[in-house]
Order: structure tokens, then C-alpha cells, then sequence
């Protein structure tokens, strides 16, 4: 009897609209093409099409408005078809531009994450929701955009009523689209490789003559100022004020680009101290640089995610060694120009006093030939 009893109820209130049914809308996302990704501006325009199929019956002869969050919509084709048994397909066709969050700490080996954003306008929170419709899911192979390449995406859907981190008014549905860079090669080439050949050239610089000092000179700055110039362009491919893996590798290069005109200058210094030792300071200032340039470049691109830790430890240990070098070169010139200055200074009191040796000789010779006896002489002499 108690069972009937809440049946009755059940039914009454069914009828009365006290109980509402879930309506279900399926929802299909189809990305047909990635137009265009402005990593500068955050935004991205894609062409998408939105696929629905609904019973009619639920809605009572509305229709479940079914819109993307976007920041401009530049063009939008509907359509719809009614099939047997009061089931609705419909479909949109938009262009539509939308904003992302960019993430550039490891360019350019970074990957982007694009959200297509979907809610369900206009309807009660608690009575539709939005379900994937698996065969009309999907992204194109092949997008437009030559920067970007599609590494993964997903759909997640949410209830209005969901604790998740998606907070929707009405039920709505997320398309996660990751992508990275389409043609790798010319990122290396364009961020890696031109950078490190104009390193090079400052580098191989060195293997010049100390003598005359400005060729070094010259082509060290030349590249310095060619590296600058690089690392500006760089710059307008990420959102001002970036911290990013490039940043820590373009310091890397300064660094060692400042190391070489600093050492060219050092050693031109001891140059004129003792050649010697300028000589040898040369060649130790000449084998760390480019130890540090092939050693510092493959940590750099192999442990990317550890970038800047790297990079302070391998600054310190650069600039400490080479700071070793300079000192210990100089106190060993110093060192070498006291001995000489003792050596000149002794050199000096002897031809002195082989000088008076020689003077009284002479003067002895000269007494000898003027007077007439030994005699004489000794008591001319002493």
C-alpha cells in the first residue's frame, strides 16, 4: 500500500510539472581548421562546426540554444533537419575568435593549450544537459596555421551542479586542443643555431695573432652587436616581459660573448707585461670558452625544463675560472718581472763595478807607460 501510495504521488506530481525530467541535448565539436594562433596577442581563430541531435518532445516546441564563448564570431551558417520520430539535428558553422592563456616558459619547446568553450543558453540549469555525441567529435588532420601542429585533444562535459574546476551556469562542454610547433627545424635554426655560429665567430676570433690586437677586437663586438640584434627579433615572437628557456640561453651566449672581449682585453694587457705569460693566459682563456660554449649549449637543450638552475651554476663556474686564470696568470708575470728587475739590478752593479775594474786597469797601463820605474807606478796607482 505504501509503494502505491508514493506511485500515486509520483504520478501527480509528474503531471502537474512539480518533476521534471533530465532533457538531454548530444553535443558534437567538430575543429575543421586552426586559421591562425597569434602567440604575441593570445588569441586564435578557428573555424568549428557544432553539431546537436535532441528529441523535440523534451523541449516542448523550443529549441536548445547551443552557442560557443567567444571573444568575436566573424561569420555564422546554421542549419536544420527534422528526422522521423520528433528527433532534431542541427548544426552551426562559425569563424570565431577566441583568447588563450599562453604558456612560453620553455620556448620553443613549448606546447599551447586552446579551449573551444560550449554552453547551453537559455534553458534551466536543472533540466538539460549537454552529452558528447562521439561521431561528430573530432579535429581536422591537417589546420592551416604553419606554426602549430595538433598534438592532442580532449572533451570534458559539466552539470551546472558539478564540484569540478569548470564552473558553468548552465551545462556546458570543454574541447582541449594542444599544440606545438609544426616545423621544429625552424625554431632550432632561427633561436639555436644562428645565435651559437655568431658566438663561433667572436670564439674563433681568438686563434688570431696577439698581434696586432684589433681584428680580435673588432670581431668580437661585431658579433656582440649581431647577437643583440638577433635576440630583439626573437623577442616579438613571445608577449613582453616572458621569462622563457630562450631568455636563459640568450644570457648564456651574452655571457660568453662578454667573456671574450673581456679576456682580449686582459690578455693584451699581459701582453705587454710578458709575453710569456699572455701567451699562456690566451690559450686557457681560449680552451674554457669553448669548453663552456659545447658544454653549456648541451645542457641547455638537453635538461630544458631545468634551464635557469643550469644556467646560474654554469655562469658561476665560468666566471670563476676565468677570473682564476687572469689572476693567477698576472701574479705569475708579476712574479717574473721582479726576477728580471733583480737580475737587471745585479746585471747592473756588476758591469759597475767591471767598469771601475777596467777604468783603474787602464789608468794602470797609462802610469805604467809614463813612468820610469815599478816604484813609481805603485805609488802612483796606490
Amino acid at each position: 500500500m505504501r509503494r502505491l501510495a508514493w506511485s500515486s504521488w509520483l504520478i501527480l506530481f509528474w503531471h502537474q510539472g512539480l518533476v521534471k525530467a533530465v532533457s538531454k541535448v548530444q553535443l558534437g565539436v567538430y575543429v575543421r581548421n586552426i586559421d591562425s594562433v597569434d602567440t604575441r596577442l593570445g588569441t586564435w581563430v578557428g573555424e568549428i562546426m557544432l553539431y546537436t541531435n535532441y528529441s523535440q518532445a523534451d523541449f516542448r516546441g523550443d529549441t536548445p540554444k547551443v552557442s560557443i564563448n567567444a571573444d568575436r564570431v566573424v561569420s555564422v551558417t546554421k542549419a536544420q533537419h527534422n528526422l522521423p520520430g520528433g528527433v532534431v539535428q542541427a548544426v552551426q558553422h562559425l569563424h570565431a575568435g577566441m583568447y588563450f592563456r599562453g604558456s612560453f616558459e620553455l620556448f620553443p619547446f613549448d606546447t599551447q593549450i586552446l579551449y573551444v568553450n560550449v554552453v547551453l543558453g537559455e534553458s534551466s540549469p536543472s533540466d538539460v544537459l549537454l552529452e558528447q555525441w562521439a561521431d561528430k567529435t573530432d579535429i581536422a588532420s591537417q589546420v592551416k596555421t604553419n606554426q602549430f601542429r595538433v598534438a592532442s585533444w580532449a572533451v570534458q562535459f559539466a552539470a551546472p551542479s558539478d564540484s569540478s574546476s569548470m564552473s558553468c551556469i548552465t551545462s556546458c562542454a570543454y574541447m582541449k586542443i594542444s599544440v606545438e610547433r609544426s616545423h621544429s627545424g625552424y625554431y632550432y635554426f632561427n633561436c639555436i643555431g644562428i645565435p651559437f655560429v655568431i658566438v663561433t665567430f667572436a670564439l674563433v676570433a681568438l686563434f688570431l695573432p696577439l698581434q696586432p690586437i684589433t681584428p680580435r677586437i673588432m670581431i668580437s663586438f661585431i658579433s656582440f652587436l649581431g647577437l643583440s640584434g638577433h635576440i630583439k627579433w626573437i623577442l616579438t615572437l613571445m608577449p613582453p616581459g616572458t621569462i622563457s628557456w630562450m631568455l636563459a640561453d640568450m644570457l648564456f651566449l651574452e655571457a660568453i660573448l662578454c667573456s671574450i672581449i673581456f679576456g682580449n682585453v686582459v690578455v693584451y694587457r699581459l701582453f705587454l707585461i710578458s709575453e710569456t705569460e699572455a701567451r699562456n693566459l690566451d690559450l686557457a682563456v681560449r680552451s674554457l670558452l669553448l669548453t663552456a660554449l659545447l658544454l653549456g649549449q648541451t645542457l641547455l637543450i638537453c635538461f630544458y625544463r631545468a634551464s635557469w638552475p643550469l644556467l646560474w651554476v654554469m655562469l658561476g663556474s665560468m666566471f670563476f675560472l676565468h677570473a682564476s686564470f687572469v689572476l693567477w696568470f698576472y701574479a705569475a708575470a708579476a712574479s717574473f718581472e721582479d726576477d728580471e728587475s733583480e737580475t737587471d739590478s745585479g746585471r747592473r752593479d756588476l758591469d759597475r763595478k767591471t767598469y771601475e775594474m777596467v777604468s783603474q786597469r787602464e789608468f794602470h797601463i797609462g802610469v805604467c807607460d809614463g813612468a820610469g820605474d815599478v816604484g813609481d807606478v805603485g805609488d802612483a796607482v796606490f
